[in-house]
Order: structure tokens, then sequence, then C-alpha cells
């Protein structure tokens, strides 16, 4: 057994109700964290001092004001988690003294898992602020608030933190955020003019400005490929233009940002937006799928700047962000 084993064997005695026996593990390669989306979060006043109702779990027992608002706003947010872990009796680190919780995901290494995962990682990195965060792992990879503009750090290669085959102690199976302990402000929603990327996992397949038998004359977007009805996300504040089945688009959404810009998305299998509607960055506007004239699922995804074709690329790197 390892160490990371025997001391989750521990909590397991000490909280029969937090986890749940994991059998024929084995480690999934996925290549993640090349970009860095981020949902939208927003517990709401239930509780003033940490923004969310409690949990009615076992593992609140001990945890500070920061590790509380972690577990009850992710416990609010996202139904799927029944596993939130905090004290570790004996930990020398954050466990041990109330300031770590882990996430146990289910089904982690299915697709649906990764990316829950992946969600709540990404929310725990764009909330560090409110949430008082120090550090995530997920999936053999570290981001701290100390070190924010190296983003997401391979574990064993620019963080020192375990990549091998044990899948707990590898992060594979579950969440880890630490906290400060008393340092959150409380307030978890991303601020107005954050820009995001619009799908979390996904490979780009066409460029601005490619050319081939596929496009009549240039390809005017970039290409988000990613299995049909994974989420899609507006990347800006915005108002909802457009929601239409359009030709070689296939169902079409278009936002038209704050400054102007128009965003559109195409060839989706869903809309989840109404035109007039006010959206903000991370809201989910639909789902990627392959309507209209497609040769698999993906999002196409253009940028109009004074109604002129703009590189997508260019401008989610002016904006700090890496498609």
């Amino acid at each position: 057994m390892s160490v990371a084993q025997a001391a989750q064997a521990v909590q397991v005695s000490a909280y029969p109700d937090a986890y749940a026996r994991h059998e024929g593990l084995a480690r999934t390669l996925v290549a993640l964290f090349a970009g860095q989306p981020a949902g939208l979060a927003n517990c709401g006043p239930m509780d003033p001092s940490l923004d969310c109702a409690p949990t009615g779990m076992q593992s609140e027992q001990g945890q500070t004001a920061d590790a509380l608002r972690v577990m009850r706003c992710i416990h609010a947010k996202w139904a799927q988690i029944r596993s939130l872990l905090g004290v570790r009796p004996g930990d020398p680190r954050d466990h041990g003294s109330g300031r770590a919780v882990d996430v146990m995901i289910p089904n982690y290494l299915s697709p649906a898992g990764i990316t829950l995962g992946t969600e709540i990682a990404e929310w725990a990195r764009t909330n560090a602020t409110a949430l008082g965060v120090t550090y995530i792992i997920w999936r053999e990879h570290l981001w701290s608030t100390a070190r924010a503009d190296e983003g997401w750090r391979r574990c064993g290669q620019t963080a020192s933190c375990y990549t091998g085959p044990d899948p707990s102690a590898a992060h594979l199976d579950h969440v880890h955020i630490s906290v400060h302990g008393t340092q959150g402000t409380g307030t978890t929603s991303i601020g107005s003019g954050a820009v995001l990327l619009p799908v979390d996992q996904y490979r780009l397949t066409s460029r601005f400005g490619d050319t081939g038998p596929r496009w009549k004359k240039a390809h005017t977007g970039l290409d988000f490929a990613a299995p049909t009805g994974t989420p899609i996300k507006a990347v800006t504040d915005g108002t909802i233009a457009r929601t239409s089945f359009v030709g070689a688009y296939g169902n079409l959404t278009t936002l038209e940002a704050d400054d102007g810009t128009v965003i559109y998305y195409a060839h989706q299998s869903a809309i989840h937006v109404t035109v007039g509607q006010r959206v903000t960055a991370g809201t989910v506007i639909g789902k990627v799928g392959a309507t209209g004239n497609v040769t698999g699922p993906h999002l196409h995804l253009e940028v109009r700047v004074g109604g002129i074709w703009t590189d997508p690329d260019h401008w989610f790197r002016t904006r700090g962000l890496t498609p």
C-alpha cells in the first residue's frame, strides 16, 4: 500500500460517508491544460460568511473558513460530487490543519469524469482570491498562486508533486485544493471583462486563413474539435444577437460583446440561449455538434471586429489566452 493509499485509509475510517471505493484502477494519459478556460461560479448569499449552505457532511468538521467555502460552493454547484474530504488526522501538511479539500471525482477515468474534474480545478483556479486558494493539483499537474503566471505545471518536471502509477497519489481520482485558511474574500464570480476559451477540452483542426477544397476561399475562423454535446461557453460578456440555422454554419449563435465585437459559434448540436439574452464569460450557450457544412463535430468560432473577420487566435492571444 502506498503512502497516499494509507493516508486515505485513515480518512475512510474517520469519515465513512465521505469515500467511495475504487477498484480496477488504471492510469490514463490525457493531454490536459492546453488552454486555461474557467467556469462561472456564483454560489449566492446562502450563508453570509461562506457564500453557500452547509453540506451536511461529517468532513466539514475541523475545516478552516476557506476550506469550508470551497467545500460548500462545490457541493452547491456540482450535485454529482458526493465525496468531499477534509481533515486527515496526523497529516503534517494542509489536510492536518483543515486547510485542504479533496474533491473525489466519480468515474474519474471516463471522459465525463475528466471533464468534471477539470471544470472544478479551473473554477478553483479562476476564483483563487475569493476562495483563499494556495495551490491545486489535478491529473499530475499543479497550479499555485505563487507561480500563477506559469499556469499549470507538470508534476515531476516543473512542479514538486507525484507522477506515477498510483491514481490517488497522482491525483487522477480527485482534485486537491489547498487554501490559506482565513484569507478568502468570499466573492466567487468572474469579474466583468473576463475572456475565456469556448471549449474546455479540444483539438484545433483548422486555423484562420487555411485554404483548400473545404472552403470557397479561405477559412474564416478557428475550429475546436470536440465530441458532440461538449459544452460551449461565452468567451466574453455580451448580448446574444442571433440564434438560427444558417446554411453552411448550421446551428449558429452570435454574441455581441460590449465593445461591439461579434463572436460566431457555428455547427452546434444544441443552442441554450435566446436573442437578447445577456450572458457573462463562462455561460454555457450551446453544445458542440456537426450541423451545416462539416466533416465532423467541432465548434467553428469566428471573431468579427467592425464587421471584418479577425484571426481568433490573435484575438485570444492579445487577451492573454493561447488556444
